[in-house]
């Protein structure tokens, strides 16, 4: 569903607002920048009549007013002194390193624009590396459980997670609660079967992790042994902890 709304959302900013406009769509690396919100947009841009370039290096979009819609690389060099109306970045949680950081602040939404703005569609990642989305996240909640909201965030319904940050422009939908039709409970125990009770918490309800954490859980432990009665034997074990040679 993220996916489809940014993509939405980019679709109608690019053939409706302030053309001649340039739509941006981001992602970790040219393969996902083309495959998630830019190949979400190309049957509609097809449909009202858009001229669509595709090669190894570049896939872009444009139309009879001058409209383009790209999908970048992070090159962050190569995208200095841009006039986007639009940027749409795809999974902001696996953005790391200072290349990414810097293409982010290249495409600041450029002030000589009527409307501009970043559009984000990600779920929860790793508090130590995800830093850029978590930095972000901090700006709106006190703590990972939300009970708390930052000053100056105001929550603007009362049925649905939304959030604003006036002073800022911030607009931040950030929920738990599956709404899609396609997660049903069917769905959801499956996934608990094959998925690490962390990573089902993160992929799944959207929260939080720590960047490292239990590769086998106690209950991993307990599903794989057997008490057959009293120990009998004196053991003795070694365990090395070197993270090297082991």
């Amino acid at each position: 569903g993220k996916t489809a709304i940014g993509a939405a959302a980019a679709t109608w900013i690019a053939s409706c607002v302030e053309q001649p406009n340039e739509v941006s769509c981001v992602a970790n690396d040219q393969e996902q920048s083309t495959s998630r919100t830019f190949a979400a947009m190309k049957p509609t841009l097809e449909r009202l009549g858009w001229n669509i370039s595709e090669s190894p290096r570049s896939t872009i979009a444009y139309n009879s007013n001058g409209s383009l819609v790209k999908a970048i690389t992070t090159n962050y060099k190569g995208e200095a002194g841009g006039n986007q109306g639009l940027s749409v970045w795809s999974e902001l949680w696996a953005y790391s390193g200072e290349r990414l950081n810097r293409l982010w602040e290249e495409l600041t939404p450029p002030p000589t624009r009527k409307f501009s703005m970043r559009f984000v569609e990600t779920y929860a990642g790793f508090k130590q590396e995800s830093l850029l989305l978590y930095g972000y996240y901090n700006r709106i909640f006190k703590d990972d459980a939300e009970r708390e909201l930052q000053p100056g965030v105001a929550k603007l319904w009362d049925d649905l997670p939304v959030y604003e940050l006036e002073d800022a422009s911030i607009l931040v939908f950030w929920d738990h609660i599956p709404r899609m039709p396609w997660q049903t409970p069917e769905y959801y125990r499956d996934q608990r079967l094959h998925l690490r009770p962390e990573a089902y918490q993160r992929l799944h309800e959207n929260r939080w992790l720590e960047a490292s954490g239990k590769f086998i859980t106690e209950e991993m432990w307990k599903a794989s042994c057997r008490q057959v009665g009293p120990m009998q034997v004196r053991a003795t074990y070694a365990l090395d902890g070197s993270k090297n040679s082991d």
